[in-house]
């Protein structure tokens, strides 16, 4: 979304121009919805071992045992 707003384009004709802009105008505001869904998100959900298990693993990446013991709020699910 963001690629066609920003990014430069080239038109071959009067019809690919309102096709373009016609998409673009549909990106503006859903790219802002978007980035306003993901802040809100992103503020609101606290608890994210219930709402995406996998996204401790952005913090450590735990390459053995006891690679992530001391990162706070890591809880690994398997050992209890």
């Amino acid at each position: 979304m963001a690629a066609i707003i920003f990014l430069p384009y080239l038109t071959f004709g009067v019809m690919d121009s309102i096709r373009k802009r016609c998409l673009m105008c549909m990106c503006i505001p859903l790219l802002v919805c978007t980035f306003f869904v993901g802040f809100m998100i992103f503020y609101l959900v606290q608890e994210t071992q219930s709402f995406c298990p996998g996204c401790k693993y952005v913090q450590c990446v735990p390459y053995t045992s006891n690679f992530c013991d001391n990162v706070p709020g890591w809880m690994d699910d398997d050992l209890t």
